[in-house]
């Protein structure tokens, strides 16, 4: 889709950003999926007549809530570094914040 308002990239720009945007939602997702497992685990206790919200919260292993918590903050962490590794114009933004004039040249 080409508009009179964007500028036209190359075919290397476009794989770039493609590449770029696909590790961004593998990362999102691998580290998330494991809170919509233990959703679908409670969830699923919770239907049960006889179950209460606090047995269905007590029938997780406390580590795996504690590794799940862990995976939802590297989401974050880890969207920093793969920008940082896959865009020099983010690296090149960086180095103008942190590092003034002398480590952009």
């Amino acid at each position: 889709m080409t508009s009179k308002y964007l500028p036209r990239q190359n075919n290397s720009a476009s794989r770039h950003h493609a590449l770029l945007l696909f590790s961004v939602v593998l990362v999102f997702l691998l580290t998330n999926l494991p809170r919509v497992g233990i959703d679908v685990f409670e969830t699923a206790l919770l239907r049960h007549p006889c179950w209460s919200v606090a047995w269905a919260q007590s029938a997780m292993p406390k580590w795996i809530l504690s590794a799940n918590l862990l995976m939802l903050v590297l989401n974050s962490s880890v969207n920093f570094l793969v920008y940082s590794m896959q865009s020099p114009h983010f690296r090149k933004a960086l180095r103008k914040r942190f590092c003034c004039d002398r480590c952009t040249k």
